[in-house]
């Protein structure tokens, strides 16, 4: 693995290596739609949660040992999306780490991330964008479907391809 560069926000950063090795895709997709319109991923682990923009609806959860970042989830209800033409960002696959001047203890709570309060929504390719869409960095996908876009250890942003979503997401949608 290669180290990737570091960016800082005061006390909290994030860190990312990029895996030499590119895994094979899997197949199977991740995100899920519940009943009380939150958009989760159907993996485990995340004993922490990172909580973007001061806003618990966008949480990136992390392993408090590690900080290694495993996976998003959204609450969508009332949630109001901007409609944009998006593109995935061209990504490596590596992982994500939260790094933190405060210790990371096992369920422990979370940390408020100030972040850009922004979401994008592209109804034709179903990717959803939650920060920075125009901003520059190394993106990383840190789980399949899930891309971070990462300048100066800030996390400007994070893009879920939201493709194979049995149910139509824009039916939950409030667009402004």
């Amino acid at each position: 693995m290669e180290k990737g560069s570091e960016c800082t926000l005061k006390d909290m950063r994030f860190e990312y290596t990029i895996n030499k090795k590119q895994s094979q895709k899997n197949k199977l997709h991740y995100f899920y739609l519940a009943e009380d319109k939150s958009l989760l991923y159907n993996k485990s682990g995340g004993d922490f949660s990172i909580l973007l923009g001061g806003n618990w609806r966008f949480e990136l959860m992390a392993d408090s040992s590690t900080g290694k970042c495993v996976k998003y989830q959204s609450l969508l209800a009332k949630l109001r999306f901007q409609e944009s033409v998006l593109c995935l960002p061209t990504s490596k696959r590596g992982e994500v780490f939260f790094k933190s001047n405060d210790e990371l203890m096992y369920s422990s709570g979370c940390h408020y991330l100030p972040f850009e309060d922004k979401v994008y929504y592209d109804r034709e390719k179903q990717i959803m964008c939650i920060g920075m869409k125009d901003r520059d960095g190394c993106a990383i996908e840190f789980t399949e479907g899930i891309i971070a876009v990462i300048n100066n250890q800030q996390l400007l942003a994070i893009y879920l391809n939201l493709k194979g979503i049995p149910l139509q997401l824009q039916n939950w949608f409030q667009f402004i």
